[in-house]
């Protein structure tokens, strides 16, 4: 079962990870996401996220200058209506949609989620519920047959299962933060590849489901999640995805990478932009140094000596 779920996730990755516009070569860095922690092990050779074979791999650029000298800028991207007329430019949160492409994260949360949607229910009868089997079958002694005491042992035809699925819960625990980036990774990723579209507003006119399935043809989404960032999702937009194969609609404070992973495009409300950037940077760990307020203290100020800090303490108690 575990080995099912993984293949499941890791299918959902590899499907997701393809050629982008921005992942093609490792010649114009100013459009490359970098991946020094692709991994969990922090010190490593500087690298790159290029494309290959379908796959992220790792390009060692320790002696490229380009790489040296390169400053990350502010991230932008174009927005437009639903039906694809442009409206302006936005800027983006780096610290959101610029992360570390970091597959295991992705993957474990694509575990965890998968995990904590499973029923639980399942379950086999053991030997003590199985109907009937009250009576010893025959005596201890004297048939030469083995001993047996209940014909509904697990060996018997119509037996009780031994060691069978229980009720359980599935779930297991993963960090807050953690969850956050990985959303935040997924998000970076949808960007570099170029599968995140910006609109101003999901706002239908009419929920006939045949007006949104042409604006859908028009922009080439073909598999798209909508997020829109209303607490509930437009009535409209709703009625009108609800029978469009290969279409899921949200609202921002239900995205998550299992969603991202499973369609192309990921269209994203204005509204819902900026909801998402205020709430995935504030799990973002602070440094220490704006954390804590430390003061350099001068030398003249530390006594020499324990007989000069219990003269000075006397001198203060005495003025007391």
């Amino acid at each position: 079962m575990a080995f099912s779920y993984f293949a499941s996730s890791v299918r959902y990755l590899s499907r997701y990870i393809y050629q982008g516009p921005h992942l093609t070569s490792t010649g114009s860095l100013s459009n490359v996401v970098h991946a020094t922690k692709m991994s969990k092990a922090w010190p490593r050779l500087a690298s790159t996220a290029i494309q290959e074979n379908s796959l992220i791999h790792n390009a060692d650029l320790s002696n490229d200058k380009e790489y040296q000298t390169y400053k990350p800028t502010i991230p932008q991207a174009w927005f437009t209506s639903l039906d694809g007329q442009l409206k302006g430019l936005v800027e983006l949160d780096r610290r959101v949609f610029l992360a570390n492409p970091r597959i295991d994260i992705l993957h474990r949360y694509v575990v965890w989620q998968l995990a904590k949607r499973r029923a639980g229910t399942a379950k086999t009868k053991n030997r003590g519920e199985v109907r009937g089997g009250g009576r010893k079958p025959w005596p201890q002694k004297g048939s030469g047959r083995a001993r047996q005491g209940s014909i509904r042992a697990p060996h018997f035809r119509g037996g009780g299962t031994v060691h069978g699925p229980r009720p359980r819960s599935y779930d297991f625990t993963f960090p807050r933060k953690v969850r956050s980036m990985a959303i935040r990774v997924a998000l970076s990723v949808k960007f570099a590849q170029g599968d995140l579209y910006i609109v101003d507003s999901f706002g239908l006119e009419t929920h006939k489901t045949q007006n949104l399935k042409d604006l859908l043809d028009q922009r080439n989404w073909y598999s798209a999640l909508l997020v829109d960032g209303n607490t509930y999702v437009d009535e409209n937009l709703r009625l009108a995805a609800r029978n469009i194969q290969k279409c899921d609609v949200l609202p921002s404070y239900a995205l998550n990478v299992h969603m991202m992973l499973k369609r192309h495009a990921l269209v994203l409300s204005l509204p819902a932009l900026k909801i998402l950037q205020e709430r995935l940077v504030k799990d973002i760990a602070e440094p220490a140094w704006d954390k804590y307020d430390f003061k350099m203290t001068s030398l003249e100020s530390i006594p020499e000596s324990n007989d000069q800090l219990q003269l000075e303490e006397s001198e203060e108690f005495k003025e007391s």
